[in-house]
């Protein structure tokens, strides 16, 4: 099933994402394929004048990548569990993803076009805050990052996200807030992003 939107909180005041209430979280059920997961994977994403937020928090199994430190800039997260997020321009083929790991690790890149990577600006100059947290139930990841970050200069309007991740290494499943399942997972795909729906805090 094709959702047409993503709700994106508009906040006044900051939040606590471990403090939330259920009913500010969008649950993703199935993964790729249509398959109902066997764990919890869900999503909460807002915005600030200034900032941008996206957090994922899940019960999946947690394949962490070896080669990541806690909070580093990171390349290679998705060949483990990772929360992926990618932001598109209905005016422009150009787009950005973001990459997330449990452990709070990150990676972005820029592209001109449809897998078509280009030069970015440096890790200290992109100014995310990642956040992780983990206990025996479930486990947080996510960050803040200014608005401008997104296909500068930032605009509700032209925005369009797929907010996706990978649970797993050796056998992973591909999780999508869209997908189609009878083709192979590709979260790079632009018809497959939508528009945003700003919700009021």
């Amino acid at each position: 099933m094709n959702k047409e939107s993503l709700p994106v909180h508009r906040l006044t005041t900051p939040v606590n994402v471990l403090t939330l209430s259920d009913s500010f979280w969008s649950a993703i059920t199935t993964d790729w394929t249509g398959t109902s997961l066997g764990f919890s994977w869900e999503i909460f994403l807002a915005c600030d004048e200034k900032r941008f937020h996206y957090f994922t928090r899940s019960s999946a199994p947690l394949e962490l990548a070896p080669f990541a430190s806690a909070n580093t800039f990171t390349p290679n997260l998705w060949e483990y569990t990772v929360a992926e997020i990618f932001f598109f321009n209905k005016q422009t083929k150009r787009y950005q993803e973001y990459n997330i790991a449990p452990n709070g690790a990150w990676w972005q890149a820029t592209f001109s076009d449809y897998r078509t990577s280009t030069t970015t600006r440096p890790p200290e100059q992109l100014k995310v805050e990642p956040l992780s947290y983990r206990n025996n139930n479930f486990w947080v990841t996510g960050f803040s990052m200014p608005v401008q970050n997104i296909n500068n200069p930032f605009s509700e309007a032209d925005l369009l996200i797929q907010v996706c991740g990978i649970s797993g290494h050796s056998k992973p499943q591909y999780i999508a807030w869209n997908s189609l399942p009878d083709e192979d997972p590709d979260f790079h795909l632009r018809t497959l992003a939508v528009p945003i729906r700003i919700i009021e805090v």
